[in-house]
């Protein structure tokens, strides 16, 4: 069955990685990777030519296969030190894919969202884009802004409300200046530091998942004897796996001073991370720079040596790292299974975020990035989700309260409205539904004012005149949404009072007292309804705008949720959107 019904919300150190690519396939496929008992190595060479260092390093290490993955630097694109090319050139030369920690110079991020950086990052993306272009797989990781969530100086952290934007303008600007091709060989990443100190969780400066491929944390110990790897990274890593549970994580920067503690510290720094299966690496900060933090100086530090030797060398082009698709952690998705069995079609999600608006759409209601995102709309209408031409493939629609102005499009791409009408009074809700059970969906509206439903099983409508017919149900102040509660093949309204999270409706669209009633969910939380498991039965889901959370039930009772993922904080709308029958996960 075809729906859409929804709810809406007000809101609003280059670094050189040992990584590579092959050729893009013609398709995106999701690529799932294992960091279990592996730790891929790196370090920062304190050299504007890491070339020779890095070959040094390595003959020092030993020969073989115990090679380094990774080195690093970091490039500010509004003062750079070096040549792009020339330094991503030299380490590739050497055997690695740069890994960036990228800067734009020292302004806020409010600078950076508004575009007033744009040259620069433009100026830089082309520099970038002539050294992707000299092929041979060439590939790189880049971290815009990292550090972000503490107080180290820098104008961009500690900025909460506005990194999100920052990083986002960031990797849409040189994204379009790299074009398609060059895209694939860029993984993007989000790096925050260990600590944070007191500028807000990690989880509120996460962006928009399409816009990131790896996570990553940054820590060092100044004192090795006094904090532990384990003390250092636990917790962080923890909050990295709750916003973005299938993203790999990357250990962007991580050192110890050189005390009589660091050779301890490094060993258990290795077997921690090789018993998570979400970390695929580390970068050493190999400099001085408030201590000792060097396990390399022409001379290589023994404990680091002897760590190495269980270290996993990956010459570039690292196929699974850089293809078309998503690079998930193997484990995330055994924890996380997909409720929609092989084969079946069943409803996912569509998360509209302000900016745009954007529509994010999910082929999997499970821990995947979003597989169409397009621009649709004015900011400040309601957005909808819903098949409105009958050929079982829910597209956006727009309706403005003030006025009652509705613009639907027909397909799932950026373009001016198909169809455009009006209907209701200034300050309805609408919802979406296919209230017949022929396969169409429909608006109708909700007037809070008097709680009564404006059922209209037309596809048009005017201005002040409403519905087929109407009826009253509800309590002032709850939340409508709509969907096949009963799996009759129709679809029905219910309500939900967000303070407390209960939810009701009918079975029938009529008047009277609610049919089934439960608790789900916590105060604050936006409810939606659908098909999650393919059985013909809509069940509820909420989504939780301060951690980005949506969580699914799989029947409409009270109880814990069955499957969450995140898909980003400060979401305007969240809709259910079918999905064609895909092949095995």
């Amino acid at each position: 069955m075809k729906r859409a019904s929804h709810v809406f919300i007000s809101s609003t150190l280059l670094a050189a990685v040992l990584v590579g690519v092959t050729a893009a396939p013609a398709a995106a496929v999701d690529q799932e990777v294992d960091g279990t008992g592996i730790v891929h190595v790196g370090y920062y060479p304190d050299t504007p030519s890491p070339g020779a260092d890095i070959n040094a390093l390595v003959a020092a290490l030993g020969s073989g296969l115990n090679r380094m993955t990774f080195a690093g630097y970091s490039i500010d694109v509004v003062f750079p030190v070096f040549d792009t090319p020339t330094v991503l050139n030299e380490v590739w030369a050497a055997g690695g894919t740069p890994f960036v920690n990228l800067f734009v110079g020292n302004v806020s991020t409010s600078s950076i969202a508004s575009g007033e950086q744009d040259s620069f990052l433009e100026s830089w993306a082309d520099k970038l884009k002539l050294w992707l272009d000299e092929g041979a797989g060439r590939s790189i990781i880049i971290a815009p802004l990292p550090e972000m969530n503490m107080a180290g100086g820098k104008a961009y952290q500690c900025q909460l409300a506005t990194f999100k934007g920052a990083y986002e303008r960031i990797v849409n600007v040189i994204d379009a200046r790299l074009g398609p091709a060059a895209q694939e060989r860029v993984r993007w990443t989000f790096a925050p530091n260990v600590s944070g100190g007191g500028c807000g969780s990690i989880g509120g400066y996460y962006p928009d998942p399409m816009t990131v491929d790896f996570t990553g944390l940054a820590g060092r110990a100044v004192d090795p004897g006094a904090v532990s790897p384990l003390a250092l990274f636990s917790s962080a890593l923890a909050d990295l796996k709750d916003v973005a549970a299938s993203k790999p994580i990357l250990i962007t920067d991580t050192g110890a001073c050189a005390t009589a503690s660091r050779p301890g510290w490094i060993s258990s720094l290795f077997d921690l991370l090789r018993g998570d299966s979400h970390v695929l690496g580390l970068v050493w900060f190999n400099k001085v720079e408030g201590c000792d933090w060097q396990i390399w100086n022409g001379t290589v530090d023994g404990a680091f040596d002897t760590a190495f030797d269980t270290a996993v060398y990956r010459s570039p082009p690292i196929d699974d790292w850089f293809v078309p698709g998503t690079t998930l952690v193997v484990a995330a998705l055994a924890d996380t299974p997909d409720p929609c069995p092989d084969g079946a079609t069943c409803d996912s999600v569509s998360v509209i975020n302000g900016s745009g608006p954007t529509f994010n759409n999910y082929l999997r209601a499970r821990l995947f990035a979003p597989r169409n995102i397009f621009i649709y709309g004015n900011p400040g209408d309601f957005p909808l989700m819903g098949d409105w031409n009958c050929d079982t493939i829910d597209t956006p629609g727009m309706y403005r309260q003030s006025d009652g102005f509705v613009y639907l499009r027909n397909s799932n791409s950026v373009g001016n409205a198909d169809v455009q009408f009006f209907l209701g009074n200034p300050g309805d809700v609408p919802i979406v539904g296919d209230w017949t059970g022929d396969g169409c969906d429909t608006i109708s509206v909700y007037r809070p004012s008097e709680q009564r439903f404006f059922i209209d099983e037309v596809y048009e409508g005017e201005a002040g005149v409403v519905g087929n017919y109407g009826f009253v149900f509800g309590n002032p102040g709850d939340k409508p949404f709509a969907g096949d509660l009963d799996g009759d093949g129709i679809d029905e309204v219910g309500l939900h009072r967000e303070s407390t999270g209960l939810v009701y409706y009918r079975n029938t669209l009529t008047t009277g007292n609610a049919e089934s009633q439960f608790i789900f969910g916590d105060p604050d939380d936006i409810i939606e309804a659908g098909d999650w498991n393919g059985n013909g039965t809509d069940s509820v889901a909420v989504y939780r705008p301060l951690t980005g959370v949506v969580y699914l039930k799989l029947t409409n009772q009270q109880g814990i949720a069955d499957v969450s993922f995140f898909v980003g904080v400060g979401m305007i709308g969240l809709a259910t959107a079918p999905r064609t029958p895909l092949p095995p996960a």
